[in-house]
């Protein structure tokens, strides 16, 4: 899990602002392509999907990770990010440009003149929802659909809350502080529409151990690669997923008798 960010970019060639991106049509058109071709797949939709769900989790993963481990969140309006994208059109480096922070009232650096002070019941709102909608989603979700990116408003949205979810709870996980991201993520999907959804977070019991998981609200798509539905696909049932994971328990049991 990459998770590296820089707080502002030298001028170097290669990176966008977010904003460029996001209500460019030419730029997104070659993105969607290199991404469609980078896996072998005409299918818009598709490369579409994936192009929400590379942007928002390249941008909310790093700082989610500042956020569980400092408390402070930067300022992730479109306009103070920087991306780089490499040849297949998936973003390589993300910098955050803006010098404000969202922190909590207990901080020691509160009473910065760049801090904005939240409770953590607002943080998710303020810091994330509000940002994610109004400067990346609001323009790049309409785009997306005018450049023949068939699927509905409303699926967008959904994908996107999503990505917004897993980047508190995947990372959480892999910081030890999952408890701390599924709290956060939660509080983000309750909140009101268009970026809401379902956590559908549950533990998963089989023989032999347990998993903690979620199930999407909506499909990425990745199964038109040929490779099977992801094991948080709305399309796979818990029965599937408890054989998916018996199956690399037996496995590991394998490997290890051997």
């Amino acid at each position: 899990m990459d998770l590296s960010a820089r707080p502002g970019v030298l001028e170097e060639p290669g990176w966008t602002v977010a904003t460029d991106l996001v209500t460019d049509d030419d730029l997104l058109d070659d993105v969607i392509g290199r991404i469609g071709r980078a896996y072998g797949l005409e299918n818009r939709a598709f490369a579409g999907t994936f192009l929400l769900r590379d942007v928002l989790w390249r941008v909310l993963s790093p700082a989610a990770a500042a956020f569980l481990a400092e408390g402070r969140l930067p300022d992730l309006r479109a306009e103070n990010v920087a991306i780089s994208l490499g040849e297949d059109g998936f973003i390589e480096r993300v910098a955050y440009l803006g010098s404000r922070f969202l922190a909590l009232p207990d901080d020691p650096e509160a009473g910065h003149p760049h801090a904005v002070v939240v409770s953590v019941e607002d943080l998710p709102d303020t810091g994330v929802r509000i940002p994610v909608s109004e400067t990346y989603l609001a323009a790049l979700i309409p785009a997306l659909k005018g450049l023949g990116v068939r699927r509905g408003t409303r699926t967008l949205w959904r994908a996107a809350a999503d990505v917004c979810a897993e980047a508190f709870i995947y990372v959480g996980r892999e910081m030890d502080l999952e408890k701390e991201g599924v709290g956060l993520a939660r509080r983000l999907l309750a909140g009101p529409p268009p970026l809401s959804a379902s956590l559908g977070y549950h533990v998963l019991e089989y023989p032999g151990g347990s998993e903690a998981t979620r199930v999407r609200s909506t499909c990425c798509l990745y199964y038109k690669t040929g490779r099977g539905t992801c094991f948080t696909c709305p399309r796979k049932t818990d029965e599937e997923r408890i054989r998916q994971l018996t199956s690399v328990m037996d496995k590991v049991r394998e490997g290890e008798q051997g």
